[in-house]
């Protein structure tokens, strides 16, 4: 039996048939850490779909667009400002949300990746 501590698990089960003993729970308590992970992505998604699109405000910044065309004098600045702060309010949401959503894309990938690697070992 060949003891070759830097092959993988693969490559050592392929030389002699079987593991060693502490691979084998290795292997073992890596399973029940996958099996714990097992679904982890639909609740991903699920929190992606939770952020607001683009163009969640935009109904409302063409109502108060509409707006402003008729009010007159100072209120009408005040009009004018309350859109934009809004704007700004929606762009920034958005590029948080987008942010967010890039990340956990990214964890997805690397969960991914992580269980490839398990499962190839």
């Amino acid at each position: 039996m060949v003891y070759a501590t830097n092959l993988t698990n693969a490559e050592h089960f392929r030389l002699n048939g079987t593991l060693p003993e502490d691979r084998i729970e290795e292997l073992l308590t890596l399973d029940a850490q996958l099996q714990a992970v097992k679904g982890i992505d639909a609740h991903v998604e699920e929190a992606m779909t939770q952020y607001p699109a683009e163009d969640f405000l935009s109904g409302i910044l063409s109502q108060l667009h509409a707006l402003a065309k008729n009010v007159r004098g100072d209120n009408r600045e005040k009009v004018v400002w309350i859109i934009e702060q809004l704007d700004d309010i929606a762009q920034c949401t958005f590029n948080a949300a987008d942010y967010g959503r890039d990340e956990l894309r990214q964890a997805l990938k690397a969960l991914e990746g992580a269980s490839n690697e398990a499962t190839t070992q």
